[in-house]
């Protein structure tokens, strides 16, 4: 699903950034597009969502440089080819510092995949040897294993929000909790507002795209797990996608 670890990005601009410093700005790769252009100095287009980062990335301040770059929206639609039909696995999400809540909006899907292969895991339709994945498959019952599994492998629920002052790596979604009601509350208001006002058709209602958009890898549409993987899995030769 949409769980996040935010990855800090590296800017080095030798004599023009000045470097050495350690900013908590959130931002995203679509904010790449808007500073190119006013680093070029072209005008962004104001259909653009994202941000220049210019004035984050030139100033001398560190922390929290610009205080309207303090929570950041994600969306996902299709990965790869994972499940039957070519489906993907919607979802939208906003982080701030204190939180991240996620919108799946197809939670009868499997969000990396569908099982055998869940092929949305790296080593994608076990073509190919992926020691992390398998380990997990093979050990799925194991104390130590079983609920990394479940957050890894299984479904999601609808709603999702992490609390990350308490918990970092966002094992506990406690969107059903009552202590955190008008968290959910006022964070769905929040993440709903933002898609409307940028059209984004899973909360307008237009037409949703992404399910019906040709996939082209023609070869992705039969999944063939290698050898090894048809042994130790007890899998079929083929798995069709169609």
């Amino acid at each position: 699903s949409i769980n996040l670890v935010i990855t800090p990005p590296s800017v080095s601009w030798p004599n023009t950034i000045k470097e050495n410093r350690v900013v908590t700005d959130f931002v995203s790769l679509n904010d790449l597009a808007a500073t190119f252009l006013e680093f070029a100095g072209e005008k962004v287009p104001e259909r653009m969502t994202a941000r220049s980062l210019k004035n984050i990335l030139m100033s001398d301040k560190e922390g929290r440089v610009n205080k309207d770059f303090n929570r950041v929206f994600i969306a996902r639609e299709r990965h790869a080819m994972g499940r039957r039909g070519g489906l993907g696995y919607p979802g939208r999400a906003i982080r701030t510092d204190d939180f991240l809540y996620i919108h799946n909006y197809e939670p009868n899907r499997w969000p990396a995949g569908d099982p055998p292969l869940f092929a949305d895991i790296d080593g994608h339709m076990l073509q190919y040897y992926s020691p992390t994945k398998e380990y997990m498959m093979q050990q799925k019952e194991e104390p130590d294993v079983k609920q990394l599994y479940k957050h890894g492998f299984l479904k999601r629920p609808k709603y999702e929000l992490f609390d990350l002052r308490k918990d970092p790596f966002q094992l506990n979604n406690v969107a059903y909790v009552e202590e955190y009601k008008d968290d959910l509350v006022r964070l769905t208001v929040e993440l709903n507002n933002y898609l409307v006002a940028t059209a984004d058709p899973r909360e307008t209602g237009d037409a949703i795209i992404w399910d019906t958009s040709p996939y082209y890898l023609e070869e992705d549409w039969i999944g063939k797990p290698r050898q090894e993987a048809q042994d130790v899995f007890n899998l079929e030769a083929a798995y069709p996608y169609k």
